[in-house]
């Protein structure tokens, strides 16, 4: 199991120079013109010489003017916590032609703990989610927030939802940087109730997560039942969401949104 952020620290100035229409992100998915509010998710660390430089790219979802949910870890660096850091949303189907950009400022879930009860793996983290406050407003459309225990409701057997993100569509590196979405199985992890289980895909037409995908959105109609957490390396599932319906995240949120549906 791995994180699916993606490093970019020199790959998103090259990238930009070998990006073509016809990249892709999601595996098996398509490119995706109709969720607006999925958003891509950089991240910049300040260096001690004042320069900020790129550091992970994730995906992220726009619930609000201000408020873009994404994953927890997709904060995580090799570099001294006290180093600052932020966020560079991008709009848009296209990374490297954004429809519109802001920055803003990571919030992480105050409980998000690596090897902590809970997670869906024992290396990784429980409450992956963080609340990105921008500093100027981005137009809509926005996602809806679940209601209380909506998924634990509708995915205590395998159902079908949509993942979205701008990660990789095969490794290594193909396609990252173009919003796409795929259908996928999912059900709440038996072994990690506050995620959902996205498992190895049952059906030809359904799709999988890659890196780079970590903070974009399991959809269903416009309300996000999660967020894409931890996957398979290889990209083919399974792979987990942290659901934004449990009293851990909903708590977590209120500080933010009105979760009350």
């Amino acid at each position: 199991m791995a994180s699916l952020r993606t490093l970019f620290i020199s790959l998103l100035a090259a990238l930009t120079l070998a990006a073509a229409p016809t990249a892709s992100a999601i595996v098996d998915g398509t490119l995706d013109v109709e969720h607006d509010y999925v958003v891509f998710v950089g991240q910049q660390v300040q260096f001690p010489d004042g320069t900020w430089r790129n550091a992970n790219a994730c995906s992220g979802v726009l619930v609000a003017p201000t408020i873009v949910l994404t994953a927890a870890h997709c904060t995580l660096v090799p570099y001294p916590p006290d180093w600052p850091q932020r966020a560079v949303v991008r709009q848009g189907e296209n990374i490297f032609a954004p429809e519109a950009m802001a920055l803003g400022s990571f919030n992480v879930h105050p409980d998000f703990c690596i090897g902590c009860p809970g997670a869906p793996h024992p290396d990784f983290a429980n409450n992956d989610l963080a609340v990105i406050v921008l500093e100027s407003p981005l137009s809509g459309p926005y996602a809806k927030l679940p209601k209380a225990d909506f998924a634990g409701k509708q995915f205590d057997k395998e159902k079908q939802l949509v993942a979205a993100g701008f990660g990789l569509s095969s490794l290594p590196g193909t396609g990252f940087g173009f919003r796409r979405s795929a259908q996928t199985g999912a059900i709440v992890a038996s072994n990690a109730p506050n995620f959902l289980l996205l498992p190895v895909p049952s059906k030809s037409k359904y799709g999988t997560v890659c890196s780079g995908d970590s903070g974009g959105p399991a959809l269903v109609g416009t309300v996000v039942v999660g967020v894409h957490s931890i996957g398979e390396e290889a990209c083919g599932g399974p792979s987990f969401a942290y659901r934004l319906d449990t009293p851990d995240a909903q708590s977590f949120l209120s500080n933010y949104l009105d979760v009350r549906g």
